[in-house]
Formats: C-alpha cells, structure tokens, sequence
C-alpha cells in the first residue's frame, strides 16, 4: 500500500474539535505548537506505539509542560483514536 503524506490541516480538524487544554478555541497563534504535539502524536502512532502511549504524551504535556494540573484524558483519548484512525486511512499501519 502507498502511504500519503501526513497532512497537518487534517491534524488540525482532529485536534481542533477534541483536544485543546488551554481553551484557546481559535487556533490562530497556537499552530505551531499544538502542531508539534499533533504531529508527534501521529509520528508515535505511525511508529507502531500504543494508543495508551499516545494519550499519556498528551495527558504529560497538558499536565506537566503546560502546567494545567489535571488533564483532560477523554479528550486526549478521542484526539488519539482519531488520529489513529487518520494514520492507518494514510497506509501507515493497520488499526
């Protein structure tokens, strides 16, 4: 199978609707960095890691790097699923 290049605006509309710790809710200013996150996200599901490993990265940063406390983990568990489902349409890995 041929693998498509990973898009970010895909990312994005994931990321956008399920997962954004800080509440932004206008992603304007905020790309690059919860690009990083979304784009590790995928690169660690691409990889072969767990779900379970993906979601805790998100769970770390928004607790830990952005200092929030307790993280949101539905939401870092739908972003994850989601993109999971993404990488695998791309031909990354299967589901």
């Amino acid at each position: 199978m041929c693998k498509r290049k990973i898009e970010i605006e895909e990312l994005r509309k994931i990321g956008w609707s399920h997962w954004d710790p800080i509440g932004l809710k206008n992603p304007a200013g905020a790309h690059d960095e919860y690009d990083n996150y979304l784009l590790h996200v995928a690169g660690l599901l691409e990889n072969g890691h767990s779900e379970s490993e993906a979601v805790e990265y998100l769970v770390e940063i928004a607790t830990n790097y952005m200092g929030l406390g307790a993280a949101n983990r539905v939401a870092a568990t739908k972003t994850v699923d989601e993109i999971l489902v993404y990488v695998v349409s791309l031909g990354y890995r299967q589901h």
